[in-house]
């Protein structure tokens, strides 16, 4: 046997699965004795998306051999998706079936082919700045704010207060963001991104989670972190705009 995992299909679980989705076609696994993570970039290698599953997630969780499998994501998505919300279900890869197969309830069983191994993702490496934590559903509003009237946003922090806007044809907007900023180097840290990508992801996230951390820097990537005491943890990083 390469991996058996199980887990309760938690709303946190199906919304990892849905952040893939909503960039790649396909993703690439990887199982370890620390559990399962993926990490991916979309084509226009201007957003990275990481997925980590630790071990203690699982109810029961055991792999006797490091292993990858790369599935077509909507239709990872969609057999997940019949599992009921905390519903129990197991993954689980052996060196006699050549597939993934998922049980769901303990009455469902299905067995998904495997695609070919593609190279995997680089992690992003970079040192950001300024970071802050916020409700999700604020900082999905801040966003809708700025999409009613630009295709980009604009994110500010002076080490005090952080600051999203954006101008467009259609006007513009500034929103004061609530909450305490931590931040690492004095003075203004300004960035700027398309606000399609960060849009259509967390549209996507929806409600999945409570709370996210926003961090940026200097003309450097967004990144938003996303964590669950019961699943584990979703990371978003965007590329800054070509000025």
């Amino acid at each position: 046997m390469a991996f058996k995992a199980t887990m309760r299909a938690t709303k946190e679980f199906k919304t990892c699965l849905s952040a893939i989705q909503a960039l790649l076609e396909e993703a690439t696994f990887v199982v370890t004795s620390e559990g399962i993570n993926f990490k991916g970039l979309e084509p226009s290698n201007v957003c990275y998306v990481s997925v980590d599953f630790p071990k203690d997630k699982f109810t029961d969780f055991l792999c006797d051999t490091d292993t990858k499998f790369t599935v077509r994501t909507n239709e990872f998505l969609e057999i997940m998706k019949r599992a009921k919300s905390d519903e129990e279900f197991t993954l689980e890869m052996s060196d006699k079936v050549k597939a993934l197969q998922i049980y769901i309830g303990g009455k469902k069983h299905y067995v998904v082919p495997l695609l070919v191994i593609e190279k995997e993702a680089p992690k992003p490496n970079f040192k950001l700045q300024s970071k802050i934590s916020l409700k999700l559903a604020d900082f999905n509003d801040y966003v809708k704010d700025i999409k009613v009237v630009s295709d980009n946003f604009v994110v500010e922090s002076n080490g005090v207060r952080l600051k999203l806007s954006g101008k467009g044809s259609a006007g513009q907007v500034n929103v004061d963001v609530d909450g305490v900023v931590s931040q690492s180097e004095e003075g203004d840290i300004r960035g700027e991104y398309t606000l399609d990508y960060l849009f259509n992801t967390l549209k996507n996230i929806g409600s999945g989670f409570d709370d996210v951390v926003v961090e940026h820097g200097n003309n450097l990537p967004l990144k938003l972190t996303f964590d669950s005491e019961t699943t584990g943890t979703l990371v978003y990083v965007q590329a800054p705009k070509v000025l």
